[in-house]
């Protein structure tokens, strides 16, 4: 059997352990890439034994399954940019072309084809006596062809400017190749198991349609990359098949006593196999005798027993294909092994679900502790609006009450307004530090495109790698992102200061020593409050009361917004994303994160409830009681905030201010590590792209130095001989003689005795006649264009004008009689034999 093997492509060998650690410990984390260290180490030996080596053997076809298992699950799993300066070199199968990219999904689609070129080897080198070889060969061709399917049909693994047996055009032609062997292994099958001719007939008729459509792709698309002698295997093979259909037809026309129709078959069989049998691929020679001696016995007993008619080849039925086997998707993993060789490194599904999980813990924690904080807003305005509980505490004196005092000592110990001051004044700078190292990348990545774009004008098509446009696209879509955030931030700044602002003069007041503020309350206490103070007793203990229930409930506020803030997952919920990840189907669950955190934070909101109704019940009694107080809710003093009052509420705000500058200096320190990371990021990936820029352009200088002609420069002219001259006897009119021209007579004392001259040549009537050469050292003529350099010279016509004169020889003596002293003889022409 004749099958065609797919070659394996080659790779050249690259370092993979240390960048990619070193990039798992950019996105996972220093400990994250130590534990990864054995995996990573057994994945680059993996690849050098596989793409490098290019082994031909049956255990190859493990190897490279087991590498594509472990690539793909990295490829889920790790970003591989440029900058991680990994580049995969790939070759096409002729080895002509060579391709290089940073990609994890260029190496798998290469690694992929291996794949099922590896098992086209397997699938020819079976034998064909074996049944259990046969049926392995079956196997493997059909995973071939499904591997070749898969990548002609999958548009993730399409790129730019793809290796020419990387076109869809070539790998649908291996696909089909490799189905067709498939079908072949079928049909040798069937017929080492005898059975019936019609079966074999149709298995027989699908063989040459499908190996008819190979021959047109091998002709047109794929005819580039396929090796030479494809050609005339595949044409062999369907004009083999072909002539199979008409026998084995022919066959099942004799077993339906179709004996006509079986003897226009089986001549027509044997036409079509002696056509194949010139096939150098041709190999069972045996068929053309059978073919044969069939056709004679046919002939004798159609001639001698059933006397039918022969049919015209045209007027026969065609021989309809039966459908064996069809074509399956191609399984993952190709291995087989549930084995995870990266099982610290998260897939990007389950990455972005813990991220979304984040956000909804945020969302759900955030909006509870929103929910404390306005009450607490709204009970800070309703004790104000009541001058509560300062009114209640000034006693006659005119004494500070001690709540009041140890929160201005706190702010003291702090560092008073002042430090907030600056606190408050940093942030600016904090902004103004990103927005620097924001901009710093900006500028690098601009500076890079353009010179991306400038050498790309300037080489047009040679310049062959990716455009950076498209490469930095998601660090463009983050500066953005950080951009806008600082815009939001900085309004957030804004409003803090406004804050501060506000309870400047209060704040400062609770920033002095303790003597001072205690005089300045004496001195600007107002009158509604001491006049409060002589109010029932009765009313001032119940709001008493009430305001210390109150105090209770806000501190019970603060413990529910520690418990909130402590509410997490659990440790164990990565796994249990990727285990639900894994059981369905690579599918994660979006509501798995809000149940579990509802289950967790059921208790607290249940706090939650129980403390916002019990500040609703004393909040409505309070009001109650404190209308009486003031003699009633339309009371002006009911309005009117003391000094007290106001320091009260510059001290909570200065707790407030505290808490939120601290969680703005945190959150502009992570804003800035984050931006230094992605800087350097972007810095490694200018360097490589300079580093892949200077080796670029030194294949360019090298191709271009080596006077080679493009596939779009024209070819050059031949050369043409000029054009040969017309004839002198076109240019000049020959005049009509008048009478005949007498010889021309030698005359001896014409000739120079210092220069020995040659004998004058002669010449008919109407043709020019050269002169006489010059001596040696003169050139009086000008030099002559040799119209005619390597033809011969042309024959001149004859002159009809002329009519020639008979010639006799003359005789040369002493006398005019010497007859026998003859001593030369003179022919026109010739020079005198005297001088």
């Amino acid at each position: 059997m004749n099958f065609l093997v797919v070659p394996l492509k080659k790779s050249s060998s690259c370092d993979l352990f240390n960048p990619l650690k070193q990039l798992i410990a950019t996105q996972y984390g220093a400990s994250v890439a130590e534990s990864c260290s054995s995996s990573l180490g057994e994945f680059a030996t993996l690849r050098n034994s596989v793409c490098v080596k290019g082994d031909n053997y049956n255990p190859a076809v493990e190897k490279i399954a087991v590498y594509h298992d472990a690539l793909d699950q990295l490829e889920g799993r790790l970003h591989l940019t440029t900058g991680s300066r990994i580049d995969f070199k790939w070759s096409d199968i002729t080895g002509k072309s060579t391709k290089k990219e940073s990609s994890l999904r260029f190496e798998a689609a290469n690694v992929l084809f291996c794949y099922g070129a590896a098992h086209s080897q397997v699938g020819e080198s079976c034998r064909p006596n074996c049944e259990n070889s046969l049926q392995q060969a079956l196997k493997s061709f059909k995973i071939a062809s499904s591997t070749f399917n898969y990548l002609a049909s999958d548009t993730s693994s399409g790129m730019k400017d793809p290796l020419p047996d990387m076109t869809s055009v070539a790998l649908t032609f291996f696909s089909n190749l490799m189905f067709a062997q498939a079908y072949e292994c079928v049909f040798c099958k069937a017929e080492k198991d005898e059975k019936k001719p019609g079966i074999l007939a149709r298995i027989s008729s699908t063989l040459t349609t499908l190996y008819e459509e190979c021959v047109s792709n091998c002709s047109s698309g794929a005819k580039n990359i396929i090796p030479k002698d494809w050609s005339g295997v595949l044409a062999m093979k369907k004009g083999l098949y072909e002539a199979l259909t008409q026998y084995y037809q022919s066959k099942a026309c004799g077993e339906n006593k179709q004996y006509g129709e079986q003897l226009a078959r089986l001549s027509w069989a044997c036409e079509l196999i002696k056509s194949v049998s010139r096939s150098s691929y041709f190999q069972r020679k045996n068929l053309v005798e059978q073919f044969k001696h069939e056709e004679s016995v046919a002939i004798k007993d159609n001639d001698h027993i059933y006397h039918e008619k022969i049919p015209a080849r045209t007027g026969l039925s065609l021989v309809q294909g039966v459908e064996v086997i069809k074509k399956s998707p191609l399984t993952f993993p190709l291995s087989g092994s549930t084995r995870d060789y990266f099982v610290d490194l998260l897939p990007f599904a389950v990455t972005e679900a813990l991220n979304t999980a984040k956000g909804v813990r945020a969302s759900l924690v955030d909006g509870e502790v929103c929910r404390l904080r306005e009450a607490s807003t709204k009970l800070n305005e309703i004790m104000a609006s009541y001058n509560l509980p300062a009114a209640l505490q000034v006693v006659g004196s005119g004494m500070i009450p001690d709540t009041l005092l140890s929160k201005a000592a706190c702010i003291r110990r702090d560092g008073g307004a002042d430090k907030l001051y600056e606190q408050l004044m940093s942030i600016p700078e904090c902004v103004q530090r990103n927005k620097e190292i924001i901009a710093a990348e900006k500028a690098s990545l601009d500076d890079e495109e353009k010179s991306d774009n400038n050498l790309r004008g300037q080489y047009g098509e040679r310049w062959t790698r990716k455009p950076s446009n498209e490469l930095t696209l998601a660090w463009r879509s983050d500066i953005q992102k950080c951009l806008s955030l600082l815009e939001q931030t900085t309004k957030t700044d804004a409003s803090l200061i406004e804050r501060f602002e506000k309870h400047k003069y209060h704040l400062e007041l609770l920033s002095k020593p303790e003597d001072a503020l205690i005089a300045a309350v004496r001195s600007e206490v107002n009158s509604s409050e001491t006049n409060a103070s002589g109010n029932n007793e009765a009313l001032r203990s119940e709001l008493n009361q009430l305001c210390d229930k109150l105090e209770v409930v806000k501190t019970e506020r603060s413990e529910i917004m520690e418990r909130l803030k402590v509410i997490d997952f659990p440790p164990d919920f990565a796994k249990k994303l990727l285990t639900h990840y894994r059981e369905h189907g690579e599918i994660i669950d979006l509501d798995m994160p809000s149940d579990v955190l509802n289950e967790k934070m059921a208790s607290v909101r249940e706090s939650v409830r129980e403390n916002l109704n019990k500040q609703d019940n004393l909040l409505s009694q309070l009001q109650v009681k404190a209308d009486m107080f003031y003699g009633g809710s339309d009371s002006s003093t009911s309005k009117n905030k003391g000094l007290l009052t106001m320091l009260n509420l510059a001290a909570d705000e200065y707790s407030a201010l505290q808490e939120a500058v601290r969680d703005a200096m945190k959150f502009y320190a992570e804003l800035t590590e984050i931006c230094l990371n992605t800087q350097s990021k972007i810095e490694d990936f200018c360097a490589a792209r300079t580093t892949e820029k200077n080796e670029l352009m030194s294949d360019i200088t090298a191709n271009l130095s080596r006077v080679r002609v493009s596939d779009h420069q024209p070819l050059p002219k031949p050369c043409v001989p000029p054009a040969r001259p017309e004839p002198s006897y076109n240019n000049h009119v020959n005049p009509a003689p008048s009478q005949p021209v007498p010889m021309p007579t030698p005359v001896g004392g014409m000739v120079n005795a210092q220069y020995h001259m040659p004998g004058q040549a002669w010449a008919p009537q109407g043709y020019p006649m050269m002169g006489p050469p010059a001596p040696y050292g003169m050139a009086p003529y000008p030099p002559m264009y040799s119209y005619y350099g390597g033809y011969a010279p042309m024959p001149m016509p004859p002159n009809p004008a002329y009519t020639p004169v008979p010639l006799l020889p003359h005789n040369m003596g002493s006398g005019t009689t010497g007859g026998n002293e003859c001593q030369g003889q003179y022919l026109p022409g010739q020079p005198s034999t005297q001088p």
